[in-house]
């Protein structure tokens, strides 16, 4: 049920906030709140993705906070993730109507609960759950957003400044090829227009800040909070082999 509810928001990247992108909290991890030269916002389909990809690289940590709203049942995810230097780790946060899961991924072990408190059970290797959720982790990671993007990218048109959370940014309308990135993905672009167009806040550094999406009844709003001192641990007492159902 989670791997198919997932499905969209690989392709449309759901997000934060509902009515609320704006928190404060935004304003203190990374970017900053300073007027922009006579240069601002000067970004176009050839040079914005490369410019959020290199800013992306060189920060420490990543969280989104997402909202979903699909036929008016709202689906609100989270995730984090903390660049290493042995790669990457993940923790991710789902929750809908009916149920919720978190998934932590720690140097490549993979564990999940029905509660961030726990207690978290280890997927086994051997395991088909542990491949199914390696791969839900990428619908989540903005690297690899960002890949869908690079791949299925066909304009960019600059729409002014905006401040989230008391940080100067500009606004982008990505405009975005469905069939590319449904290809580059490995989904489906059946029942969707040829293209589709984002609104993409991003700040003096380069790093995004909020992404929306509006498709008839799906919305979809993300917040980016960037370089917050978290590290994500291996769960404590957690058991090891258990299939979670």
């Amino acid at each position: 049920m989670i791997l198919g509810a997932l499905a969209p928001a690989a392709l449309l990247l759901g997000g934060c906030g509902g009515d609320e992108p704006e928190k404060e909290r935004a304003s203190s991890s990374g970017g900053t709140a300073s007027a922009r030269g006579s240069d601002a916002c000067g970004h176009d389909e050839d040079s914005l993705v490369p410019a959020m990809r290199s800013a992306y690289d060189e920060a420490r940590t990543v969280r989104m906070d997402m909202v979903l709203i699909e036929d008016y049942e709202r689906t609100e995810m989270e995730s984090t993730v903390v660049h290493t230097p042995k790669g990457s780790d993940l923790e991710f946060a789902y929750r809908d109507s009916e149920s919720g899961v978190v998934i932590r991924v720690v140097g490549g072990r993979v564990f999940v609960s029905d509660d961030a408190d726990g207690p978290f059970d280890e997927i086994d290797e051997s395991d088909d759950l542990h491949s199914q959720f390696r791969e839900m982790m990428a619908v989540v990671d903005l690297g690899s957003q960002l890949t869908l993007f690079e791949k299925s990218l066909v304009a960019v048109e600059a729409g002014g400044e905006a401040v989230i959370g008391g940080v100067t940014t500009c606004r982008y309308t990505m405009t975005v090829d469905t069939a590319r990135a449904a290809k580059a993905d490995g989904t489906s672009a059946e029942g969707l227009p040829e293209t589709v167009d984002y609104e993409a806040f991003v700040d003096a550094d380069d790093l995004l800040r909020r992404l929306t999406f509006t498709l008839g009844l799906m919305k979809s709003e993300t917040g980016v909070v960037w370089n917050e001192p978290v590290r994500i641990k291996v769960p404590r007492g957690a058991d090891k082999g258990v299939r979670s159902s």
